[in-house]
């Protein structure tokens, strides 16, 4: 842990952050957000120490603070109503390490902490469990800001990305499933082509933009009418049927839902996306039947019968490339190829899907 004492700072440093609140503009409540490139500062404004590096603005208050990040490890710089300035050095790691991770670094941060907010011993049980990230960290300088500043002073801090951005959209897909019956089952023997189907559904999305603004989750709720057609044939049947030909004829709505997690690569208006996670289906209603033929000799008997699609829930994985292209403001497009193995089903053999989709965000 490094610990730095500066007894004054550059005088020209509050004016810098002064002129940043007029140009943005103080709310009622005497509180500027702000982002962008206003957030940053050289470090030569805070301290002689501190030059030839810029910072992040994370608070300017009664007590200020900034943060800048170098090979793996986040620098935190505070500064105190005296003018002093504290270093905290929090390697990136600490965040999602265990008991004895923490051990190493939080004596040192809660040391420096209590002592910039001696004024404050109310908080001092909130230092003890802050975590060692940025927009905690802030909270904790607004909260001490709180409780020790004047009535008129004003705040310039960089707020907190919310926990979660929602969107909603819509989406066509057009869908190709894969069944192979098997051996066990009453569809043995019979060949089954793809079902080619369309299908049409709602997208819940939400952004995590404190985990990274390139993560997001999705739930996909669409409804697809599918149809597969098998055939089947078998020759020297008992008593004097030589010849018997079945068909298939599987017809069912189906409803699907996928559950996915997205990451999206750069910060273009065209980027490439990789999801994946899983899927689930459910048979809404069947209208299936087997037709039959059996000739024997010249004469032909024909009959036909329901037939009950075994497949009522799946359930599987799914992983999906694509792309997503915005638009404008919040509207954007999204395509994806996707690939479902369902593995948890009733449906006899194998069964796989493979899905091409279009949708639109908004």
């Amino acid at each position: 842990m490094k610990f730095i004492t500066l007894m004054t700072l550059k005088p020209f440093r509050a004016l810098l952050l002064s002129l940043a609140a007029i140009t943005l503009g103080i709310s009622a409540s005497g509180q500027v957000t702000y982002r962008g490139n206003v957030s940053s500062i050289k470090g030569e404004a805070i301290s002689p120490q501190l030059k030839g590096i810029v910072l992040q603005v994370l608070f300017d208050g009664v007590a200020d603070l900034y943060y800048r990040s170098e090979d793996g490890t986040g620098y935190y710089y505070i500064t105190d109503k005296g003018g002093r300035l504290f270093t905290i050095s929090v390697p990136e790691k600490a965040r999602s390490g265990g008991k004895a991770s923490q051990e190493t670094w939080r004596p040192g941060i809660t040391t420096v902490l209590k002592v910039v907010m001696q004024d404050a011993p109310a908080l001092y049980g909130r230092i003890e469990s802050v975590s060692p990230d940025r927009y905690d960290l802030t909270e904790l300088m607004r909260e001490y800001h709180d409780a020790t500043a004047k009535p008129d002073d004003f705040i310039i801090y960089e707020a907190p990305p919310p926990a979660l951005v929602p969107y909603a959209g819509f989406f066509v897909a057009f869908n190709t499933d894969f069944l192979k019956p098997g051996s066990s089952d009453e569809l043995d023997g019979f060949a089954v082509d793809p079902a080619f189907y369309p299908s049409a559904g709602i997208t819940l999305k939400a952004f995590l933009p404190r985990i990274s603004k390139n993560f997001s989750l999705a739930l996909d709720v669409s409804f697809g009418k599918r149809y597969f057609y098998g055939y089947y044939s078998a020759d020297n049947m008992p008593s004097q049927m030589t010849d018997l030909y079945q068909e298939l004829h599987m017809h069912n709505n189906l409803l699907m839902t996928n559950l996915i997690a997205a990451y999206s690569f750069g910060q273009g208006r065209i980027r490439p996306v990789a999801s994946g996670g899983i899927c689930t289906r459910a048979v809404l209603s069947d209208n299936s039947r087997i037709e039959m033929d059996a000739v024997d000799g010249s004469t032909v008997i024909s009959d036909r019968y329901d037939y009950l699609t075994k497949e009522k829930y799946s359930f599987g994985v799914i992983l999906s490339p694509g792309l997503s292209i915005d638009l404008q403001d919040k509207l954007s497009l999204t395509t994806s190829l996707s690939y479902s193995e369902l593995f948890i089903t009733d449906a006899p053999g194998s069964y796989r899907s493979v899905s091409l989709k279009l949708g639109l965000n908004l």
